[in-house]
């Protein structure tokens, strides 16, 4: 299990174990109540957003939204922006082509720079 670089490509018990561990670990911090941006990203966009009750307290308190650098931004902004956008709200987006400094970081440039 001393593999560096990446050797772990050629190691798919290896992989299979590393996501055994994450699933293990997120469920552990879930059972506590700690939270990684992931499983926020995950609870928001699986349960929140979609819930019509949200949506509608959402929608009344925001009538705009001013994203900049929207190339960082994980692919569940796109989301939350496309619903203020279809209640009417007012949407100012900037995107950096060259950017894409937090594209390991869950940011998702392309589809975020469709808006």
């Amino acid at each position: 299990m001393g593999l560096v670089g990446s050797d772990w490509r050629y190691a798919p018990e290896l992989s299979q174990l590393r996501g055994e561990l994450l699933l293990t670990w997120r469920q552990w911090g879930l059972e506590r109540g700690l939270l990684s941006y992931g499983t926020i990203y995950e609870l928001y966009w699986r349960y929140l957003l979609p819930n019509p009750t949200y949506q509608h307290h959402f929608t009344q308190r925001y009538q705009a939204v001013f994203a900049d650098d929207v190339d960082d931004y994980p692919a569940i902004a796109r989301d939350l922006f496309e619903c203020l956008l279809a209640s009417g709200a007012h949407g100012v987006f900037t995107n950096n082509p060259d950017g894409k400094i937090r594209l390991g970081l869950n940011a998702d440039p392309d589809y975020l720079g469709e808006l």
